[in-house]
């Protein structure tokens, strides 16, 4: 036979929720450390990003095409600027390419350490095909 349900006595809870709130807490930092705290690991870690950031964009090599002309049928000519450090040596990859953005055409490109931060040069592809474009695909350091 099954055993009866003892009565619901309310003091029970009430009494192990009082036991719950008597127990002690986690000490806990005050507002203000938190923004100590954050500080001293936000403030180096910013620095340092900056530091990075800086360091990469000082040595950095860009390019862009300036213009082109497709000669004929088996050439192009590409106006190409480059800007560098001056004591680097550069080496860029120069493309033609037809209708279909396929290449059809490449030459590379060495500027020397001249002492120059800005090269403008022209340089003529022979292509396979007709071309419709010159680009240049990459610029490093050689």
């Amino acid at each position: 036979m099954p055993e009866p349900l003892a009565p619901h006595d309310p003091h029970d809870e009430e009494s192990a929720y009082a036991d719950e709130l008597d127990q002690p807490s986690v000490p806990r930092l005050g507002n203000r450390r938190w923004w100590w705290v954050s500080a001293l690991i936000l403030v180096p870690a910013l620095a340092l990003l900056t530091w990075i950031g800086v360091m990469n964009a000082r040595d950095a090599i860009t390019y862009h095409v300036v213009g082109y002309q497709v000669v004929d049928d088996r050439s192009v000519t590409v106006d190409v600027e480059v800007e560098k450090p001056e004591d680097w040596v550069v080496t860029c990859q120069v493309k033609a390419l037809d209708v279909r953005f396929a290449t059809v055409g490449a030459v590379p490109l060495t500027l020397p350490a001249d002492g120059s931060s800005v090269v403008r040069r022209k340089v003529t592809v022979r292509t396979a095909a007709r071309a419709v474009t010159g680009t240049v695909k990459e610029c490093r350091r050689a």
